[in-house]
This record gives structure tokens, C-alpha cells and sequence, in this order.
């Protein structure tokens, strides 16, 4: 989705989970593709929507009724998934309605990141999967079962469908107009959907998929136990596994590269991806009193620093690159980081990442920083209200407040 981001084994079934609980995340998702021609990528792979650089009018409101709802747009068409209602809408560029879709199986809907020409539509808590056309809105298959789409590689979808019994995933890749099965891995622990490659934990072996064939280029045994849990973060040169350690392999040929080990046995390790050749580390320390929490930066040679982060935020965020500079944005304060480790910025309100710059809802205030950038380029006052979320499209912003959804051009 276009910012309606993650390396767990149940990468997007979570993020389902995310969307509807995160707000601020679930936008940054909404704002991604998989394929284009921005000048923005995320850390782990995927384009920014296009950014609306110059003080934009408003263009039209579309009312959901009150209810809540996810926005994903593809050229002139946007889609408004509404609530916990099974409609799917999508708009054309006037916000006229072009197509309803609804059925009760519906949770929410995105275009496809990489194909535009196709939305995928979750069922409801999870349950079920499927695509729609843009152009029309006619279903061309669903499956009403455990599953979640994470993603689109080699023109092929990427399905997790999750066993509560063995407590793996079954990873599926399928045909994404007719929803046929091309081939499948089982029991699998953690994954990652790279631009050219799938990566699994598997019986505790960390394995590099070829998409188009399911076959391993690399297989490296973890030497997991039974009971260890494993998260994957994938950048370009490097496959990170995290369980009570870290340890680093090259997606080249899945060489490992450095391991680390918590300071303290008490110490829990959350690793994410800070830029698009390196990661972060999160050692966190939870003592009756405090958490401590310091947060290290790695490439494939090793540590390269360590980042000065507010003690009493916790850390997440979304590594990002823009202009040919890499940067970080830590959603917990706002504070965007650059290369260098340094702070360079640090924004208010409630922040969406578009390609050369972001968007600030603050209060009853739209705005909008290059990155780096300490003063907005622009600013146009919104109506304040209780519940607001700001989402991107190409050369377009959507605030959705309080049940009425409004674009920006």
C-alpha cells in the first residue's frame, strides 16, 4: 500500500494487526509500492508515493458514515477500505464513486504494491484473502481461509497462511489473477519478501528462495533449539536472524558475517532495518524502576555507532532514502537521523513518509519537510479533530477526520 512498514514469519498478518491498532504505521504503509519510478525507497525495499511539494487546494471529501477506514490510491483511483462493513469504494480523481464492492468478508483493501491494476482484499481479523479489479472492482478470486498477502516478487503474490497447531507458516506463491498455487514451502518459522528473493527460517535452517522456481540458492542451519523463536530483517547485503542474539549472513551466498549478544541475560534484542545496507540493534532492559535502552547500528562489517535516542520513547521507526541520502525517522519522537547517526530534525504531530519529504498532522495544521529540512515548505489549515489520520498517494494527501476523508492536490 502506498503509506496504507517489519521481518516476522507472519510479516503481514501482523501488520493487519498494525493497520488497525497503529495509525501512524499502518499510514507509512499505505504509502509504498513495490515498483516505480520515485525518488524515495524504503530501507527494506519498496517506492514512496510521490510527495506534494508545493501548498496544495483541497480537492474533494468523501464521508465513510463515521467509520474508520484504510485509503490506498494507484494514479487517479482511491481506494477506501470502511470500517468493519465489507465495502470497498474506490474514487476517481473528482472523489465520484467508480465501484463498490461489498461483502461481509471484507476487512480492508490496498492496490497492490508493483500492480497497480489489482487490489487484494483482507477478510475479516485475518481470514481470507483475494483480489479485485481496479478498473471495475469484479472479484477474480477469494479464499475464505487463514491467510495474509505479504507482498508481490517476480510478478508473483507472496501468501503467509499461519498454523495455530505447530505455531508456522505455510509460505504460498501464486499466479495474482487467477489465484493459482505455483508453488509453496511449509512450516516455516520467520520470512522476508525482498525485490528478488524470498527468505524463510525453516527447521531452523535461515534459506534463500528463488520466487519464480521455489528453489534454495543458500542454506545456512541456525542451530535453533525447538522452542527459540527467530525474527528476520533483510536489507540489501544482509539477512539479520534475531532470537536472545544476533546473528548476520550475507544474502550473496549466507556467509555470517558478525554475531552479537545482549549485555545482559535479562536484555531482550529487537533488530530492524535503519537504512538500506544496515540495521538496528535495540537492547532493551526493563528494571522495576527505568528501561534501558540503547540502540546500535550495523552494516556488513559491524557495528558503525550507536544512535542518542530519548530514554523515555521507545524506539521503532521506518529507515528510508531520499535524494541519494539515507535517513531514519523514529516515530516515537519524531526525530529523523541521518547516515551519519546524527539527529537532524525533529517533527511534531503525527507523521506520513512521502518520497523527497514528510507530512505533519498537527492539530488543525497540514504540513509538509523536505527531509532535513527544519522549517515546513508549506502548511494549510484543516479542520481539528478528535480523530485524524493522514494518508499518501501519488501527488496527493488524504487526511480521514472523524469520518470524513479529504484529499489534497
Amino acid at each position: 500500500m502506498s503509506a496504507p512498514a517489519a521481518g516476522s514469519g507472519r510479516r503481514w498478518v501482523v501488520v493487519g494487526a498494525v493497520l488497525a491498532v497503529l495509525v501512524v504505521v499502518g499510514a507509512v504503509l499505505a504509502a509504498v509500492t513495490l515498483l516505480g519510478g520515485t525518488d524515495g525507497d524504503l530501507a527494506e525495499g519498496g517506492h514512496l508515493a510521490k510527495a506534494v511539494t508545493s501548498e496544495p487546494e483541497e480537492a474533494w471529501t468523501f464521508d465513510t458514515d463515521g467509520e474508520y477506514a484504510q485509503v490506498s490510491a494507484a494514479g487517479d483511483v482511491t481506494v477506501v477500505s470502511v470500517g468493519d462493513s465489507g465495502e470497498v469504494v474506490a474514487l476517481d480523481e473528482h472523489g465520484e464513486e467508480l465501484w463498490t464492492a461489498d461483502d461481509a468478508d471484507y476487512g480492508w483493501a490496498y492496490v497492490l504494491p508493483g500492480d497497480d491494476d489489482l487490489v487484494v482484499v483482507q477478510g475479516q481479523e485475518g481470514y481470507g484473502f483475494g483480489v479485485l479489479t481496479t478498473d471495475d472492482g469484479d472479484e477474480l478470486w477469494y479464499e475464505d481461509s487463514g491467510g495474509s498477502v505479504m507482498g508481490l516478487v517476480d510478478g508473483r503474490l507472496v501468501v503467509s497462511s499461519y498454523d495455530d497447531g505447530d505455531s508456522t507458516s505455510e509460505i504460498e506463491v501464486r499466479d495474482p489473477r487467477s489465484g493459482d498455487e505455483e508453488w509453496s514451502v511449509s512450516r516455516v518459522g520467520s520470512s522476508q519478501v525482498t525485490k528478488d528473493a524470498i527468505y524463510v527460517i525453516r527447521s531452523g535452517d535461515l534459506v534463500r528462495l528463488d520466487p519464480g522456481s521455489g528453489d534454495e540458492k543458500w542454506s545456512v542451519d541456525l542451530g535453533l533449539g525447538g522452542d527459540d523463536y527467530s525474527s528476520l530483517t533483510v536489507v540489501d547485503g544482509l539477512a539479520v536472524v534475531s532470537t536472545d542474539e544476533v546473528h548476520a549472513y550475507s544474502t550473496e551466498d549466507g556467509e555470517e558475517l558478525w554475531s552479537e549478544d545482549a549485555s545482559s541475560s535479562d536484555a531482550s534484542l529487537t533488530v530492524g532495518a535503519f537504512s538500506s545496507d544496515s540495521v538496528y540493534v535495540d537492547e532493551s532492559l526493563y528494571t522495576d524502576d527505568e528501561n534501558e535502552e540503547t540502540v546500535r547500528v550495523f552494516d556488513e562489517d559491524g557495528e558503525v555507532g550507536e544512535l542518542d535516542i530519548d530514554e523515555d520513547e521507545s524506539f521503532y521507526g521506518q529507515g528510508l532514502r531520499s535524494g541519494g541520502e539515507d535517513f531514519f525517522l523514529s516515530f516515537a519522537d519524531g526525530t529523523l537521523y541521518d547516515d551519519s547517526l546524527d539527529r537532524v530534525a525533529s517533527y511534531d504531530g503525527q507523521l506520513q513518509v512521502a518520497d523527497s519529504g514528510l507530512y505533519s498532522l498537527d492539530g488543525d495544521e497540514l504540513l509538509f519537510y523536505e527531509y532535513g529540512e527544519r522549517s515546513e515548505s508549506w502548511a494549510v489549515d484543516v479542520d481539528d479533530a478528535e480523530e485524524a489520520t493522514v494518508f499518501a498517494g501519488d501527488h496527493v494527501v488524504f487526511i480521514l477526520a472523524d469520518g470524513t476523508l479529504t484529499a489534497y492536490r
